[in-house]
């Protein structure tokens, strides 16, 4: 089954346009929503639903979905898990096929599961930072004697250039036992 999805309203090409666009990809039906309300939403989801492998939505373009871009990628993402290939046009008017490849898959996956909020905040200007780990001052050594400079280092460990100068002055842990505790004071 080819399902031509077009939605009309503010920002949307005219119902005609639409279709003509979608003529040349043969659909067997044509799903037609005038303004994007919930139940239009609910109407093109079960439509979307009844979809499976082999099938093919026809769309003129992937805007027509009216969502996020988190609730557009769980769409697509559902409709690859199925087997459905998405047909729509690139701003050539080149027809274009969206399918469920495994990278594609595992990349949407990724999208539409990942938290909404920024994983990780880097502490306010003046906050007190996290200690640099042993592992984070092998790190720093690594990199220096690779050739970057104390202030690339500083900003990849969000440190100043004196502290990574210092930090690389001091010995190791085995050379010292004081090593690990002075290396705190700069984490």
């Amino acid at each position: 089954m080819r399902l031509a999805y077009v939605q009309l309203g503010a920002g949307f090409p005219p119902l005609d346009d639409q279709v003509r666009r979608l003529m040349p990809l043969y659909p067997d039906d044509y799903a037609i929503e005038e303004n994007p309300t919930i139940a239009a939403l609910r109407r093109i989801c079960g439509r979307l639903d009844a979809l499976g492998p082999g099938d093919r939505l026809c769309v003129a373009t992937l805007d027509a979905f009216c969502g996020t871009a988190r609730e557009m990628m769980a769409v697509f993402l559902d409709l690859f898990k199925r087997g459905v290939v998405v047909e729509s046009f690139d701003e050539y008017g080149e027809i274009f096929e969206l399918g469920g490849s495994g990278e594609a898959l595992r990349l949407l996956d990724w999208l539409v599961a990942r938290p909404e909020s920024p994983a990780a905040r880097s502490p306010r200007r003046g906050g007190a930072l996290a200690p640099l780990s042993a592992g984070d001052i092998a790190e720093i050594k690594r990199l220096a004697a690779s050739g970057l400079t104390a202030r690339r280092i500083g900003l990849i460990f969000r440190r100043s250039p004196k502290s990574i100068e210092e930090i690389l002055r001091l010995r190791t842990a085995t050379q010292t036992p004081q090593a690990p505790q002075s290396a705190a004071r700069y984490g």
